[in-house]
């Protein structure tokens, strides 16, 4: 977390945001998600809210990361809220692009977490131990979806 905070801050602090689209359907990232986990997503089961970075307070994400990781970070990072059943998403396409990422694929990344949670029954001081199988996960759908095609039988997710 650490690392990861010192490139976001050094990143952030140096120009205004400049959103990256959400090429992908966050549903069907759910599901691609789910697919490759092998888990099978109940209709019943509450979503969580999708929170960008650009439309959010820089305070609503330090208390969801303050109650879930005890820290008030500087900047907006990507989170998995547990107690809130929000997903916190940063938008900025240098990030991604220094990162040679996708702002789909770190959207992978915390629905693992929410997948995690609800049906594998990780708690929230469980997800560390979760971050090894959603760095997959990402890695996966980066693969995928971003810079490939999407495995036989798995969700399409066509950009949109």
């Amino acid at each position: 977390l650490a690392l990861i905070l010192s490139v976001v801050s050094t990143a952030q602090a140096a120009a205004p945001v400049v959103p990256m689209p959400l090429r992908r359907d966050p549903a069907c990232v759910l599901a691609a998600a789910a697919w490759a986990m092998n888990v099978r997503l109940d209709p019943a089961k509450p979503l969580p809210a999708l929170r960008l970075e650009t439309k959010t307070p820089l305070s609503e994400f330090q208390d969801a990361a303050q109650r879930q990781w005890g820290i008030k970070p500087d900047v907006f990072l990507n989170l998995y809220s547990v107690a809130e059943e929000k997903i916190y998403l940063i938008e900025d396409a240098d990030y991604y692009r220094r990162m040679n990422r996708d702002i789909a694929d770190s959207l992978a990344h915390e629905y693992t977490h929410y997948i995690q949670v609800h049906y594998k029954g990780y708690t929230a001081d469980q997800l560390s131990g979760g971050e090894e199988e959603a760095i997959h996960i990402q890695t996966w759908f980066r693969d995928n979806y971003i810079r490939g095609n999407a495995p036989p039988g798995a969700p399409s997710c066509p950009a949109r």
